[in-house]
């Protein structure tokens, strides 16, 4: 019970300890507040404040943010000494189950993406996110090291705030669970809406097992991500068929569970951003994936074309659009002159600038797009039933012929994956549920750690 006031006491502090200002990061799928609380002031501050923006504004251009999600950041000392130290943490400030909107009954969701699936703030005037730094790593706490402020990979003896950041924002963003990892219970009234995504090797969901089984699964490193989409993208990129979850046999709390195996997910790929430590140098290449199978809307693009989803889900029935950039001029530079849209299922409409004939539907000619370097088109999606629909955009190489025709040779593509799902709606006579004060606290997790200094890759 003295603990449970304690870290009441400890929140009501943080809830009444006013940002120094705030800042809104505007991006190609929405926007990103920052609320800069302690250690933003000066000279100091400033170059904090800009690693920030640059970081948020990563996020802002990948996740679609209907209602913005508001940050807030703080500089304070944290554990640190030449043995070890916590760069960061960070989660969602609280979780919310059973709102109108939600997909799945019983299942608590962190708030910024319970606002985007509600359609509204359910929480106004409220933070979305958590986040501390360790301010001590300026005076070189561990081994001398520092924080480095810039672009690109730090210099050897300098950590780099931008990775830390970017890591930390991912799990306010929802990539983190509340489980209890040392004796394995689920939150009352349900599983988190994260840890219903991770799997043993036979299947088993974590939310399915029971308490003494989730015990031993999350220290069997024989755990996996249970998300299509995720899956899908580490067999492109990397070649393999699952994607494996960080569950040591040591358990850590703020790390176990919380991020990927470090050792198997970069087998043959790009390093990812959620690793359980810190990363010279990293991009999200997975974790954005992940994010999109937890329900979140994500901005997809190549060199040449941008899908961006009006919302992470639409109800079966609805109509969802979403907004086709084609950088026209790059691409007729490159032989690109037609672009085909084919979908798995549902119905798609295509703007109307790209549909001459019904037999050539859900095909474009750059050459009828006018002559802008780039354009915007709308397309929309409807789908009856519940389920995901499969949007593919294959790029053509097409000479006058092919184009009359329809047809043309595949030179590239992009896909992307839209969520029709039947809100669970709340009864009028109940609301929507929250997480209780004493365990939103306890989410400030998804700890950063670093041990030793690691090389340049």
């Amino acid at each position: 019970m003295l603990r449970r006031i304690a870290l009441l006491l400890t929140l009501l502090s943080i809830i009444f300890n006013a940002p120094v200002h705030a800042e809104a990061i505007a991006g190609k799928g929405g926007v990103v507040v920052l609320q800069y609380g302690e250690g933003f002031s000066g000279e100091l501050g400033a170059k904090r404040a800009d690693v920030f923006r640059r970081a948020a504004r990563v996020w802002a251009d990948k996740l679609v943010i209907s209602e913005p999600v508001v940050v807030q950041v703080d500089f304070s000392a944290l554990e640190c000494s030449n043995s070890g130290a916590v760069l960061g943490s960070a989660g969602p400030f609280s979780y919310k189950m059973d709102f109108e909107g939600a997909p799945q009954a019983m299942t608590w969701y962190p708030i910024a993406l319970a606002n985007q699936l509600a359609g509204k703030d359910l929480v106004p005037g409220a933070v979305d996110i958590r986040a501390r730094f360790n301010a001590s790593i300026d005076n070189g706490c561990f081994n001398g090291n520092t924080w480095y402020y810039g672009e690109g990979e730090p210099p050897n003896g300098q950590f780099a705030l931008f990775q830390t950041v970017l890591h930390e924002l991912a799990h306010g963003f929802g990539f983190t669970t509340v489980l209890d990892l040392g004796n394995g219970h689920i939150a009352a009234g349900g599983a988190d809406h994260y840890v219903r995504h991770i799997s043993d090797f036979s299947g088993q969901n974590l939310a399915a097992m029971s308490p003494q089984q989730r015990v031993q699964a999350v220290k069997s490193d024989a755990l996996y991500w249970h998300g299509r989409l995720a899956t899908a993208r580490a067999l492109a990129v990397s070649g393999q068929s699952k994607v494996a979850m960080h569950a040591p046999a040591q358990v850590r709390s703020g790390s176990s569970l919380s991020h990927f195996s470090s050792s198997k997910v970069n087998a043959a790929a790009p390093e990812e951003t959620m690793q359980p430590f810190y990363m010279r140098e990293s991009t999200p290449w997975l974790a954005d994936a992940a994010l999109a199978d937890m329900g979140w809307g994500v901005v997809w693009q190549n060199e040449y074309v941008e899908l961006r989803p009006s919302s992470a889900n639409a109800a079966p029935g609805q109509q969802m659009s979403v907004q086709m950039t084609i950088s026209r001029a790059k691409a007729l530079q490159a032989g690109i002159t037609a672009i085909r849209v084919i979908q798995s299922s549902g119905v798609l409409v295509m703007p109307s600038q790209c549909v001459t004939e019904s037999a050539r539907r859900g095909y474009c000619d750059l050459y009828a797009l006018g002559e802008a370097d780039e354009v915007s088109l709308p397309l929309t999606i409807t789908q009856s039933s519940a389920g995901s629909v499969a949007i593919s955009i294959e790029l053509l190489e097409a000479n006058e012929q092919a184009r009359a025709s329809g047809d043309g040779a595949v030179v590239d593509g992009l896909s992307m994956t839209l969520n029709f799902v039947k809100p669970q709606v709340a009864a009028p006579e109940k609301a929507a549920g929250a997480m209780p004060v004493w365990l939103i606290f306890v989410l400030l997790s998804g700890l950063t750690f670093v041990r030793k200094p690691r090389k340049a890759h």
